[in-house]
């Protein structure tokens, strides 16, 4: 077993942790800005560097890309043993695939991604840097979907579409602008 570092210690640092014990990962160090007590049996404490593996496990676009800007972690990829991926698919680093995922071929997954529960990437498409797709959400092949973009619950991405860095398409809505 491999021991690591979580920074972070809500709702998706529970999934998380979860899902890095599933992949025979240990928690040694529990980090967190605002947060006292334990998680996970780890005494919580304000961030130190370390050697050891860091994952994000912030479930906010721009504070999980703000910390790591901050503490540069030697980050690592999860990927639930409950998604279908792709065997070409290379996440990186700091992304965490959820239960229920789906990943086809020649997909591009950025760091620091969450790919939540039941999401579904076709085929070519590209995810960038910080992006969270919300649970049950569809990205069509060929879809570009920029640095920090959060795709909602139910969401669907049109095949060939761009989604600006940043933007944020609402639970159960059709994203079909033009590229």
């Amino acid at each position: 077993m491999s021991e690591y570092q979580l920074y972070g210690t809500g709702g998706h640092a529970r999934v998380v942790a979860e899902l890095a014990t599933m992949n025979g990962w240990t928690l040694c160090a529990a980090f967190s800005d605002n947060a006292e007590g334990t998680f996970n049996g780890v005494k919580i404490t304000p961030y130190e560097a370390g050697t050891l593996p860091l994952i994000i496990a912030i479930g906010h676009n721009a504070t999980s890309k703000g910390i790591s800007e901050r503490v540069h972690p030697i980050a690592i990829a999860f990927v639930h043993p409950a998604a279908v991926c792709s065997p070409s698919l290379v996440p990186g680093a700091g992304t965490v695939i959820l239960a229920g995922a789906i990943v086809q071929a020649n997909v591009k997954i950025g760091k620091q991604c969450i790919l939540n529960i039941g999401s579904k990437v076709d085929h070519d498409a590209v995810i960038g840097d910080y992006v969270h797709l919300g649970p049950g959400c569809y990205i069509g092949g060929g879809a570009t979907i920029g640095e920090g973009a959060l795709i909602g619950p139910g969401a669907v991405v049109l095949r060939n579409m761009h989604v600006p860095a940043w933007t944020e398409v609402l639970p159960n809505t059709i994203f079909d602008k033009a590229p």
